[in-house]
């Protein structure tokens, strides 16, 4: 007797816990799509004043039931919408939008704003073939059942029809992750890319947020240059210019135009940036063939170029970003004028008669003008036609090889430019020798 009595006590308390594990889970709702990071909502409220409180810039909601139905609602249906919480279940509840907007068992609300992060880039040879947002591929799951209108509100009715799956044509890709690792996937040889799945708001390949998928790459990318450079460098002098920021895109975009000026004597090439497309990585795997960490060693930017026998030179702007066991000369902006390529250019062509075996010559200004006005600006256009014009000196009174490369491109959000994306714009560079 005793025992049966202990059993149900042990059974009594099984099904409390339950009850409080499930009560618990649905007690948040939650928030997905393109935001920064997961959010849940805890108490009800004005599903406009719910969404302002994570971002301004949200456009569309996609408020999703527990039996698979789904309302695609816009932002100026928001304030129309009151988010209830009764016991541990979560419902829509609105009498001025259509009826299916009233959804009994609300799970997840899945959000989207223009600027996704985590955005999955699928990319093939120099193009970008598409953007997959956490938003969409979450829609992507749903099928279409119509759409209605209620008081001058559109409203879209959606069911749930498949989880998300992306199809190649491809055998082999290329994949980027967060944390700036990549590697070859060969999808025909495995089902790796099965395991691609889409989290609340970033996709998942192997365990680690992936955020570029790419077919056929450019051959050349910033490690392998800086092989390639390293055997012509044993070869005759180098002149080695860096054109910060003057990526892919923007430089077919000069060529369409005819604004190249010099810089068309140049045989210019697609490349791959190291990610993130920044300065300071793509600088070091150009440099030193391996990827940047904060442990690195600075000593060691070019130093697989140093011969104790060979003569070097870099020209840098203000600021090292890296130390060399070649010569460093930091340059000023002396006039003040915003320009501080010109006192680069005056400084490498005092050197020019020196007998360097290898000088870099790192010239900022395009990447500087292209963040004040954009990343297509006439301004930044014509900053790179006078770059070249400081080129083309140095580059007739050099006596060997000379070679050009970027670190990355460039896109523009709010009429500036930026560069963070593994997108084709910012993550496909230059590099190229003169003919």
């Amino acid at each position: 007797m005793v025992r049966s009595n202990q059993i149900r006590l042990v059974r009594l308390f099984l099904f409390i816990s339950i009850i409080l594990v499930s009560g618990c889970n649905q007690s948040e709702l939650q928030v997905t799509g393109n935001v920064d990071k997961n959010y849940k909502i805890q108490e009800s409220g004005n599903l406009k004043n719910i969404l302002e409180n994570i971002s301004k810039d949200i456009e569309y909601a996609f408020l999703i039931g527990k039996d698979g139905t789904a309302a695609y609602i816009s932002k100026p249906s928001f304030s129309n919408i009151q988010i209830q919480k009764k016991a541990f279940d979560w419902f829509s509840y609105t009498d001025s939008l259509p009826d299916f907007c009233n959804i009994k068992y609300l799970t997840e609300i899945c959000v989207y704003q223009t600027k996704a992060e985590n955005s999955l880039f699928i990319l093939k040879n120099d193009e970008q073939i598409e953007k997959i947002t956490p938003f969409s591929a979450r829609v992507k799951e749903f099928e279409l059942l119509g759409i209605s209108k209620k008081n001058n509100y559109f409203a879209k009715k959606f069911y749930w029809n498949n989880e998300f799956k992306l199809n190649f044509e491809k055998d082999s890709l290329l994949a980027i992750f967060s944390d700036g690792n990549h590697r070859w996937f060969d999808t025909s040889r495995n089902e790796e890319l099965d395991n691609l799945t889409r989290e609340s708001h970033y996709f998942i390949l192997e365990e680690d947020t992936v955020l570029a998928l790419w077919n056929e790459p450019p051959e050349m990318d910033a490690y392998k240059l800086h092989h390639f450079l390293k055997e012509k460098y044993s070869v005759e002098p180098m002149l080695l210019i860096f054109l910060d920021g003057v990526g892919w895109r923007f430089w077919e975009h000069t060529k369409i135009i005819d604004k190249v000026g010099f810089l068309s004597q140049f045989d210019i090439k697609p490349m791959r940036a190291a990610y993130p497309p920044k300065t300071k990585f793509n600088y070091w795997a150009v440099g030193t063939g391996e990827d940047f960490s904060e442990e690195s060693n600075e000593n060691k930017i070019f130093s697989p170029f140093f011969d104790i026998n060979k003569k070097g030179l870099i020209i840098e702007g203000d600021k090292l970003l890296f130390h060399s066991p070649f010569q460093q000369i930091s340059v000023l902006d002396f006039n003040n004028d915003g320009n501080i390529d010109e006192e680069i250019y005056q400084e490498a062509r005092k050197h020019l008669q020196e007998n360097n075996d290898f000088m870099l010559v790192h010239f900022h200004s395009v990447d500087d003008v292209g963040h004040k006005t954009g990343a297509y600006s006439n301004e930044r256009i014509e900053q790179l036609k006078l770059v070249g014009e400081y080129i083309k000196d140095l580059s007739a009174n050099w006596k060997g090889q000379v070679y050009i490369f970027s670190d990355h491109g460039m896109h523009t959000e709010s009429g500036k430019g930026v560069h963070y994306l593994p997108s084709e714009e910012d993550m496909i560079a230059i590099w190229g020798r003169i003919k």
